[in-house]
């Protein structure tokens, strides 16, 4: 849980509070500490990965407007 928790909000210090208090196991705590610091490392030092793609999806011309099959009052009447 501290790795996950100190990957995600890169916060270690506030991770492995979080956790031990929901643990609530004194003996727990170095391996807590010990997991959130091998996490926090890692995540620093992995290279940038590629940036994200817009999710607004790319129209091309002469589509139609979306509609298929001619449809609208005309095609009902």
């Amino acid at each position: 849980m501290a790795a996950v928790a100190t990957s995600a909000l890169r916060l270690p210090v506030s991770s492995v509070v979080l956790v031990v208090l929901l643990l609530g196991n004194a003996e727990t705590i170095p391996v807590v500490i010990l997991s959130a610091v091998v996490a926090f490392v890692t995540t620093e030092l992995l290279p940038v990965g590629p940036s994200v793609p817009s999710a607004e999806p790319q129209r091309q011309e002469g589509d139609g407007g979306g509609q298929k099959g001619g449809g609208g009052a005309a095609a009902k009447a």
